[in-house]
């Protein structure tokens, strides 16, 4: 399985008063936002999802470990949780 992480160091922080850049945790610029047509809030949907990755990720093996447990037939209350905390997290619940 391929690794996807980010290139440069998180939290990403949205700059909208300064040009509508997205910076990794050093200043560095990572992002532009385009300035016509778009809304500013796509800048703070995008960082809200980079700073979101590493928790994913932690989520994701728990998930995996849920289902796991689901399919052979020995789910427990904190699989049930964990899932439905995660979703209700991600705005899906």
């Amino acid at each position: 399985m391929t690794t996807n992480k980010p290139a440069t160091p998180l939290p990403y922080r949205y700059l909208r008063d300064e040009g509508q850049f997205i910076v990794d945790a050093n200043g560095n610029i990572v992002a532009e936002i385009p300035c016509q047509g778009v809304s500013p809030e796509h800048g703070d949907y995008l960082t809200a999802a980079c700073n979101a990755y590493p928790k994913l990720i932690e989520d994701r093996a728990r998930l995996v470990e849920a289902l796991q447990n689901l399919a052979t037939g020995v789910p427990t209350h904190e699989d049930y949780y964990r899932a439905q905390a995660l979703l209700r997290e991600l705005g899906e619940a």
